[in-house]
């Protein structure tokens, strides 16, 4: 997945301990812009509070489930303008597919 949003950029996700980009399958660590290393153990928590499912959940699943309302309600609170998710799913025998997400959140 890649967060690409208005006023929600890499160094605000970084910051609050969400890569821009990652893989719901395979959760890693990351180095934010600040220089600040990020656990994978803190980022499958921070990804899991956002409401999306990950790894065991998502891994050789025909479907799942993304519950929008709490994790964009959560993730995008005082960052208005247009948000983009980016999903790019594969299936086990290679064949992708990419599909983006928009939401809006109207300026207060």
């Amino acid at each position: 997945m890649t967060i690409d949003c208005d006023n929600l950029d890499a160094r605000e996700l970084g910051t609050m301990g969400i890569p821009a980009r990652f893989d719901l399958c395979n959760i890693e660590g990351f180095e934010d812009t600040t220089g600040t290393m990020h656990p994978a153990e803190d980022v499958r928590e921070k990804i899991s509070a956002l409401g999306f499912p990950i790894e065991d959940a998502v891994k050789d699943k025909s479907s799942i489930r993304l519950k929008i309302d709490k994790m964009f309600t959560r993730l995008l609170t005082g960052f208005p303008g247009n948000n983009n998710f980016i999903l790019t799913v594969t299936e086990n025998n290679g064949l992708s597919t990419t599909k983006t997400l928009k939401y809006y959140v109207p300026a207060n």
